[in-house]
């Protein structure tokens, strides 16, 4: 696209030469500047877009994806809990575990990766590539892995503590709703 603007712009630059030559400098000008200004437009982009991976990696080395994912798994555990409190069951069936997998995790793997750039997104703007390089040899180095792990010494129990106040809250909510709908 960007070459036809310009071999566009070009053919008609030629048009007004062969028609005032004496404008030739100026036409000359011109296309070179939208030339270097769609390289420019190009270079910062790409350079955005290093910067934004670059984050997404220290993302995964700081803790903030595994945060996200634990979310993930917290948020579909609690909707699992909704749906049996809904339907009065103490379990789901193989059938309906397997359909709830199917959605769920469909929705959930779409959510956790619009998360993860939405996050490296907004953040990588406040950083310039080496900065974020910077923060990433720190959090490889071997302090910076004992400071994230320590952060995430029982994950599992912290996990189903969280769930647990989750599924308390849903159901809560759900129940709550569901009687004043009703009276």
């Amino acid at each position: 696209m960007t070459g036809t603007v310009l071999m566009t712009s070009a053919v008609q630059a030629q048009v007004v030469v062969d028609d005032r030559p004496a404008y030739a400098p100026a036409i000359v000008t011109d296309l070179a500047q939208d030339a270097l200004a769609q390289v420019n437009d190009t270079a910062t982009a790409r350079a955005e877009d290093r910067k934004i991976t670059l984050y997404r990696q220290l993302m995964e080395l700081n803790g903030t994806s595994r945060n996200i994912r634990t979310i993930m798994l917290n948020t579909k555990a609690a909707v699992r809990l909704v749906i049996i409190d809904r339907n009065q069951a103490k379990n789901l069936t193989p059938a309906q575990e397997q359909r709830l997998d199917q959605i769920s995790n469909t929705i959930l793997r779409q959510t956790e990766a619009d998360l993860i750039e939405a996050v490296a997104l907004s953040q990588a703007k406040a950083f310039s590539e080496e900065e974020i390089g910077l923060l990433i040899k720190a959090n490889g180095s071997d302090a910076g892995m004992r400071y994230n792990a320590g952060k995430f010494m029982s994950p599992e129990a912290n996990a189903q503590q969280i769930q647990t106040y989750m599924v308390d809250a849903v159901v809560k909510i759900i129940k709550t709703f569901n009687e004043q709908v009703q009276s």
